[in-house]
């Protein structure tokens, strides 16, 4: 680590005196060698300041695994579809056939690219990656879906999914039919709390509960 430090410069001259003789009579001597500086260099922490931290996090990294083949725009959105309205056939935590404690990065990724997701991976201060995406059927309309996994080890330990633009007048709650409250109430059963958040540009509604299925 760096440590922040103010060079403080301890200037030594060594100079000698010409004498003077004290009579009159001219004595031939010779002229009196010229003094060379001498530099001391002393360095001092100053107080009440801390090191500068060598990395600000999170760091922006590129991933260690090889693109997966592409699928058309057609394709990837199919199946989002299907995902949407059948959570990819497996039940919570899973999410899309990816389940925190058993999904490695690699097969992270396979889910990933062949929904036409975008790679976006960085590491936090404590160790963990986080891998980042979206998915969204069109450009301006439907639902777009925000997906966040942390990892240690190679080994997702968990997921935060974000379903948005669901008041598109496009959209119906068929659409993304495995996330209504039904199916969250009948899969968790009823919450420990329940938080409401009005801000923009999208309000949430928060279930937590404190016992992990």
């Amino acid at each position: 680590m760096k440590k922040l430090l103010s060079l403080f410069f301890a200037i030594s001259l060594a100079l000698s005196a010409c004498e003077i003789a004290s009579t009159p009579t001219m004595i031939a001597t010779q002229p009196p060698a010229t003094s060379t500086p001498k530099y001391s260099l002393t360095a001092t922490l100053l107080p009440n300041l801390s090191p500068p931290p060598t990395d600000v996090f999170p760091i922006l990294i590129t991933p260690h695994v090889t693109p997966f083949p592409t699928r058309t725009h057609a394709e990837a959105s199919e199946e989002l579809a299907h995902m949407l309205t059948t959570n990819g056939d497996c039940k919570f935590p899973c999410f899309w056939g990816i389940y925190p404690d058993a999904t490695r990065y690699e097969e992270l990724y396979s889910v990933i690219d062949r929904l036409g997701g975008s790679r976006f991976e960085t590491l936090q201060e404590n160790g963990d990656i986080r891998v980042a995406t979206t998915f969204r059927f069109e450009e301006r309309s439907g639902i777009f879906v925000e997906f966040q996994a942390n990892l240690q080890d190679n080994l997702v330990k968990d997921l935060k999914v974000s379903l948005l633009n669901l008041f598109d007048p496009e959209v119906s709650s068929k659409d993304w039919a495995a996330y209504n409250l039904n199916e969250i109430l009948r899969t968790y059963g009823v919450p420990d709390s329940v938080e409401l958040y009005f801000s923009e540009p999208y309000p949430a509604l928060w279930f937590f509960f404190k016992t992990k299925i």
